[in-house]
């Protein structure tokens, strides 16, 4: 009883990872708030007809069903992450809202790929979370799994399941399956990530979490590391410890989905009501009277509670003036947000072209530059130079980045 596998008894979640080394089959359940994991296999592939036969095995070991359905974990390097902050405001026509603000921060065409967001409220701002894949690498990847008898879900990437591990910030790592890569989380966003884990990677992700401020030294890895910097707290992770049942930030869910959970709900319901029909004919006579007897309770219960949402109405109505005022409000300060494009092009033109940006955060009429270069120092002096920007300065320590230096620079938006 100890060894038992009680996943294969529960409905929940089949999760494959598929690494460039190996498949990796997880079947998962959720009850009382815990989730419980097991690795029901793992094959070793090196592509084209060993990665076959592994899905095959891997939908004999989760038990796939006609209408069972998987969710797909893909290395880093399959996946383009992006995450940004809204206003709270942008909530009334999110999708165009992310769109927008997705084409200034990818360097390709949307049309090129397949993307979904999920959004987190943080008080009067939305932390939105996108996650993009190539269509035409993404409908391969769909084709491979079908042809083995696996329809996908969901595509997610493995390392930011991690991030769930780390509230106060910290460093995420994996080295699994052939994979290895490490990402920068600060407690809300990513701030850097890399297609690999090493000493020069762990050194690199060090001075991103100085740079950004994160004073959390956790480590989360899944699968065993080495050069891990000391100083750090390593917790180490295997696939049944991770949550794949919680809502994650980044995944791509796909349109079978839908139908195939809608085909699974009507035959539980189907199911469901052939098993109330059996249990009202040999149940004894009186158990209508009873049945009756508890709806009349429930119905009084729902009478009282629509005596208490009415006396809450004029609450309501007064919250609803409140956030109306709230978003005039808002909408005052959006129409005065300055005008990006010149701000970019002026930058383009001061910073040198050995130089590079990491990363451009505005507030009021205030920006913060990050990035890298030979000399921190001349590109503060081209800032100060420059009639669109005033009163600049280092807004952090310089740090090296072998032959470059890491700066943070904070200036004022000249009234001209």
């Amino acid at each position: 009883m100890k060894n038992m596998d009680w996943t294969a008894l529960l409905p929940g979640k089949k999760t494959l990872l598929l690494f460039p080394g190996s498949v990796d089959a997880v079947r998962s359940v959720r009850y009382f708030g815990r989730t419980r994991a097991r690795v029901v296999g793992s094959w070793a592939h090196d592509g084209g007809e060993t990665l076959h036969n592994a899905l095959c095995e891997a939908k004999t070991a989760l038990g796939m069903g006609a209408d069972d359905i998987c969710h797909v974990g893909l290395p880093l390097a399959e996946m383009t992450l992006v995450d940004f902050p809204l206003p709270a405001a942008a909530k009334d026509d999110l999708d165009n809202a992310v769109r927008y603000a997705l084409m200034r921060h990818v360097p390709f065409s949307l049309e090129q790929m397949t993307w979904a967001h999920d959004v987190r409220e943080s008080g009067d701002t939305l932390d939105v979370f996108v996650a993009l894949m190539n269509r035409v690498t993404l409908d391969g990847l769909v084709e491979r799994l079908s042809r083995a008898g696996l329809p996908v879900a969901s595509v997610f990437p493995v390392s930011p399941v991690l991030i769930e591990t780390l509230p106060w910030g910290g460093v995420a790592a994996l080295a699994h399956g052939g994979a290895k890569e490490v990402l920068v989380w600060s407690g809300r966003r990513i701030c850097w990530q890399a297609t690999r884990a090493d000493s020069q990677s762990f050194s690199q992700a060090l001075a991103m979490q100085e740079s950004y401020g994160i004073g959390s030294r956790t480590f989360s890895c899944l699968g065993s590391l080495e050069g891990v910097p000391s100083g750090y707290e390593v917790a180490q992770f295997g696939l049944e410890e991770l949550d794949f049942e919680a809502r994650q930030r980044f995944r791509i869910g796909l349109e079978a989905e839908g139908s195939v959970a809608a085909l699974r709900r009507a035959r539980k319901v189907l199911m469901g009501a052939a098993l109330f029909l059996i249990c009202t004919l040999l149940a004894f006579s009186l158990r209508d009277l009873v049945i009756e007897k508890r709806r009349l309770a429930v119905l009084e219960e729902r009478v009282a509670s629509l005596r208490v949402e009415a006396e809450t109405l004029a609450q309501v109505r007064q919250q609803s003036d409140e956030l109306e005022k709230r978003m005039e409000r808002w909408g005052r300060q959006l129409a005065g947000n300055l005008d990006v494009s010149p701000m970019l092009k002026e930058l383009t033109i001061i910073v040198p072209r050995e130089a590079w940006l990491d990363s451009l955060q505005m507030q009021d009429r205030r920006v913060v530059v990050s990035g890298k270069a030979p000399s921190a120092t001349a590109i503060l002096e081209s800032i100060e130079n420059s009639s669109f920007f005033e009163d600049a300065q280092f807004d952090a320590p310089i740090t090296k980045l072998g032959t470059l230096e890491v700066f943070r620079i904070a200036a004022a938006v000249s009234g001209q």
